[in-house]
C-alpha cells in the first residue's frame, strides 16, 4: 500500500514539475480556424482560437505565412517579425481619446485549468511596441476572473488588473522585450485578460509627433506563459558543491555562507531563506511528512529533493 501511495505521489510530482503552460495557443500558432468560408468575416483574434475579444473591439493577428488566411502579412507590410513561431497578436493600449474615442483591446483566453487558491503563478510574455505607434505607454496589466467578462463597444473593462507590468520610463522599444509578474490565486480563476486598464486621462505616456506612424499606442504580444512559480523536480541540479541530506540535516561543503530555502512539492516557499555556515544545516522539523525541495545558493544554485518522514 505504501509503495502504491509513493508511486502515485511521484507521478503527481512529475505532473506538477513539468510546469505546463496554462495558456492555450500561447503564440497564436493554431490555424485550425483560419480557413473561413467565402464571404465569412470574423475579427482576426477569433481565428486564433481559443483567444477571444473581451469587448467589441478587434485585436489583430499578424503572420509571416501568407499562404494561410490568418493574420496581417508582416512581410508585405514591413512589420515586426514574430518572436516565436509564425504569428503574434496586436492590440490598442492607448488611443488618445480625442482621436480614437479611447478604444481598448483585450486579447482574452480561457486557461487550460482553473487556478488553485493560494498558489502563486508567474505570468510572462513578449512585448514590442508596433512600428507605426507614435505613443508609448508606461503600464499595462493582466486580469484573472472566474467568469468570462464582456463589455459592449470598445471601452475599457471595468476591473482592476491583478498583475501590473511597469516600465522604468515607457515601453518604447520596438524589439521584443520580456516582461513578467506574479499573481497569487484566490481560487477558481479560469480566464485571462491582457491590456490597459486605465482611462486615457490617467495614462502615463510618451509621444513622438515626428515618428512616421499613427496617433495611437499599439503593441504586439507573443509567447504568453502562465506557470506555477517556485521550484520543481525539473529544477534539481547537481552542478554545485557536494551536498546530501541525511536524517533531516543538510550536509554541504560549499562556501562558508550558503543561503538555504525550502519549498514544498508544488514549488511554494515554506521557509524563509536562511544563511547556513559550517557545512551543516538542520531542516525544519515542524513540516509535515512529504516531499520538499531544498535550494542552496553559494553563489551558484543547487536544488536537492528531500523526503521528510
Amino acid at each position: 500500500m505504501l509503495k502504491t501511495l509513493l508511486l502515485s505521489f511521484t507521478h503527481a510530482l512529475a505532473a506538477i514539475a513539468t510546469a505546463q503552460n496554462l495558456v492555450p495557443n500561447p503564440s497564436f500558432e493554431d490555424t485550425t480556424n483560419c480557413q473561413l468560408q467565402e464571404g465569412q468575416y470574423e475579427f482576426m483574434l477569433g481565428l486564433a482560437r481559443p483567444w477571444f475579444s473581451a469587448n467589441d473591439a478587434t485585436p489583430d493577428v499578424y503572420t509571416t505565412n501568407p499562404d494561410v488566411a490568418c493574420g496581417v502579412d508582416v512581410i508585405q507590410e514591413g512589420l515586426t517579425q514574430p518572436f516565436d513561431g509564425l504569428r503574434y497578436a496586436g492590440l490598442y493600449m492607448f488611443t488618445n481619446t480625442q482621436m480614437a474615442g479611447g478604444t481598448r483591446e483585450y486579447p482574452s483566453v480561457r486557461l487550460i485549468s482553473d487556478l488553485v487558491a493560494g498558489e502563486t503563478y508567474r505570468l510572462s510574455l513578449r512585448l514590442a511596441r508596433a512600428t507605426f505607434s507614435r505613443f508609448a505607454v508606461a503600464e499595462f496589466g493582466a486580469h484573472f476572473s472566474v467568469d468570462s467578462l464582456h463589455a459592449a463597444g470598445g471601452v475599457m473593462l471595468p476591473v482592476e488588473p491583478q498583475v501590473a507590468f511597469l516600465a522604468e520610463n515607457f515601453f518604447e522599444s520596438m524589439e521584443w522585450t520580456a516582461v513578467s509578474g506574479l499573481y497569487t490565486a484566490v481560487g477558481g480563476e479560469r480566464y485571462l485578460y491582457l491590456g490597459s486598464f486605465q482611462e486615457d486621462p490617467e495614462m502615463d505616456f510618451s509621444y513622438d509627433p515626428f515618428f512616421g506612424g499613427e496617433d495611437l499606442g499599439y503593441y504586439n504580444i507573443d509567447q504568453i506563459v502562465l506557470v506555477p512559480d517556485g521550484v520543481g523536480l525539473n529544477d534539481i541540479r547537481q552542478n554545485g558543491p557536494t551536498a546530501f541530506i541525511h536524517n533531516g540535516v543538510l550536509h554541504h561543503d560549499g562556501e562558508p555562507s550558503v543561503i538555504i530555502t525550502v519549498f514544498d512539492a508544488r514549488g511554494s516557499q515554506v521557509q524563509s531563506s536562511i544563511i547556513s555556515t559550517g557545512g551543516l544545516f538542520t531542516l525544519p522539523v515542524q513540516l509535515s511528512p512529504g516531499c520538499y525541495f531544498v535550494r542552496m545558493q553559494c553563489p551558484r544554485v543547487q536544488v536537492l529533493k528531500w523526503v521528510k518522514e
